[in-house]
Parts: C-alpha cells; sequence; structure tokens
C-alpha cells in the first residue's frame, strides 16, 4: 500500500487487514494519525514527510515478524506506541523533532533508533514488560546501557522499566541544578538490573526490592574502589578530605547520585546486591520526610556484618 501526496487524507486504519505486507506513506501534507493491528503479513512501514503527523500507535499482536517501522521528516510527531513486536530482528527508527511520549510496552527486540532532535521534548518513556535495552541515539550511540542522560523533561518522572527482564544500566540525567529525576515506581521484574546512574530520588517503597544483582555504586565512589582488600573506606565530609572518600557530588556519565526522601523508605533495598558502602551512602543521604526505613537492607549478603541479626560496627555513621 502507498500513499503520496494525499493532501486531504488525515487517518489511517489498517486493523485487520491479514494480508498487508507493507505500508509507504510519503509527503502527505494533512495525514495525522496511523493505526493497525492484526496485520500478520505486515514486513515494512515507511512514513517520510508528513509534517501534520502527530500519533503512530501498532500493535503488532505478537506476530513472529522481523517488522521494519522507519519514521523521518515528521516534525508533527508526539507519540509512538508500539505493542507486541516481538521478533529480536524488527528495526524501529523515529526521527521526530518533537517527540514527547514512547511507549514500546510488550515488545521483544533490543533497541530503538531515536533522532538527538527530541532530547528536549521527551516526556515519557516506557520500556515496561519488555525486552528493549537501549536507544540507539541518530544511529552512533555505542554504549552498553539504556541513555536517557540528554533528556530533561524526563525529571518530571516519566520513565518506566518495570518487568524488563532484559536491562542491565540506566543512564538518567545528571545535573545537580535541575534537581534529581524522581522515580515513582518500583522495579518489579528488573531481574538482570544491576545499576541506574543520574541524579535520582527513589520515591517509592520496596523501589529495587528483589533485584538482586542491583547495587548503587557498583563497588567504586569517585573513580576510586570502596574497598582496600579487606578493608572499607567510610564516607568523609569535605573538610577532612584524607580521612575517607568525599561525599560530593559526582558528576559526568556512569556515576549515581541518590537520594531518598519518601515517608516510608521500607525495604527499598531488600535482597539486592548493595554493599555496606551503599547502606552507609543510602543512610546519609535520607531527606527530612523519612519516617520509617523498615527493612531497608533486609536480605543483602553483601552488607558486613548483618545489619537486621546484629550491630553494624563503630563507623561514625
Amino acid at each position: 500500500m502507498k500513499l503520496n501526496g494525499q493532501s486531504i487524507l488525515k487517518t489511517v486504519d489498517f486493523t485487520n487487514c491479514i494480508a498487508l505486507t507493507n505500508i509507504e506513506l510519503t509527503n502527505c501534507a494533512a495525514f495525522e494519525k496511523l493505526t493497525l493491528s492484526g496485520t500478520p503479513q505486515l514486513k515494512k512501514i515507511i512514513v517520510d514527510n508528513c509534517p501534520a503527523l502527530d500519533e503512530i500507535n501498532v500493535d503488532m499482536n505478537g506476530y513472529d515478524i522481523p517488522i521494519q517501522i522507519l519514521v523521518s521528516n515528521t516534525p508533527g510527531l508526539k507519540n509512538v506506541v508500539l505493542k507486541n513486536v516481538r521478533n529480536t530482528d524488527a528495526i524501529v527508527s523515529i526521527n521526530a523533532s518533537n517527540l514527547e511520549t514512547v511507549s514500546l510496552r510488550g515488545c521483544d527486540f533490543p533497541e530503538i533508533i531515536l533522532g538527538s532532535g527530541c532530547y528536549n521534548t521527551l516526556k515519557s518513556f516506557d520500556i515496561s514488560d519488555s525486552t528493549v535495552v537501549k536507544i540507539n541515539w541518530d544511529g552512533n550511540f555505542t554504549g552498553d546501557y539504556l541513555d536517557l542522560s540528554q533528556c530533561p523533561h524526563l525529571v518530571e518522572g516519566g520513565i518506566n522499566i518495570r518487568n524488563n527482564a532484559a536491562i542491565s544500566k540506566l543512564q538518567l540525567p545528571n545535573e545537580e541544578a535541575n534537581g534529581p529525576v524522581n522515580l515513582n515506581f518500583d522495579f518489579t521484574g528488573c531481574t538482570n538490573l544491576t545499576r541506574i546512574y543520574g541524579y535520582i530520588n527513589v520515591n517509592k517503597a520496596a523501589a529495587f526490592m528483589d533485584c538482586k544483582k542491583f547495587t548503587i555504586h557498583g563497588g567504586t565512589f569517585n573513580g576510586r574502589s570502596v574497598k582496600d582488600g579487606n578493608k572499607l573506606f567510610y564516607l568523609a565530609d569535605e573538610a577532612i578530605p584524607n580521612e575517607a572518600l568525599q561525599d560530593v557530588f559526582q558528576r559526568g556519565p556512569q556515576v549515581t547520585n541518590l537520594v531518598i526522601n519518601i515517608s516510608s523508605a521500607t525495604e527499598i533495598f531488600r535482597n539486592t546486591a548493595v554493599d555496606t558502602f551503599d547502606m552507609y551512602y543510602a543512610l546519609r543521604h535520607l531527606g527530612p520526610n523519612v519516617r520509617s526505613i523498615s527493612g531497608m537492607f533486609r536480605q543483602c549478603p553483601n552488607i558486613k556484618p548483618n545489619i537486621v541479626n546484629g550491630s553494624i560496627d563503630n563507623s561514625p555513621h
């Protein structure tokens, strides 16, 4: 199906077009919305130079098809919703300079290509119940983590990776002046999650519970190991820099600055890989609204000694 130069066409709905194999929409000046589902033969969607396009809503219904979805020159596009694209060879490339919402819930492919023109407009990114682990910005990003560091409006809290068992590392904005990214949800089902980089405010009880690989700092702080053999370094004030690691804002990529300021901070790190250094760091960064930390570090085997069943040690913190 090819539609080129259709100046009046506003909406196209290809639902239940079971024989459809290709869609190509080009130079359609008034075209606003593409909707489709129930298309078991569909292999390619091309949308180019459709400036009024506002929304793409595609449900592949779990068909095992290596579909290509290629969207470019669509400055009006704000919302992309892809559901149940379940083929690891799928190619999804969206180049839209005003994109606000991307939802890939239930999709089974490793990455999406986005144009960097939407850095300042992206407000919501949902890869829950999926295996998406990476945004390939402009087709050039080579990092091994999901990079949302240049998306300042995600600070409004529009990130969801729940039940994504594939994702390992997530990079969020790390700008002290802009404030932390509010994590208003838990990470249930993120069984492979090891780190979240950036400036983050954990705003949900039991946020990381049962994320057994997760740590706050991964054993390093300010570029330095938190241990010297069996000796643990403790956080220190900036005024006494020679005594231990300075507790200052960590700048740059692939570092973590964390605050917790929710009234009930119960079981946030229960059954995770956080270590003793992480524990001291988290306790030191509790905000004034915290009233309960019950079970925060329960079942954390890397915390020595066990803080639930025994005393901690003679640390000044």
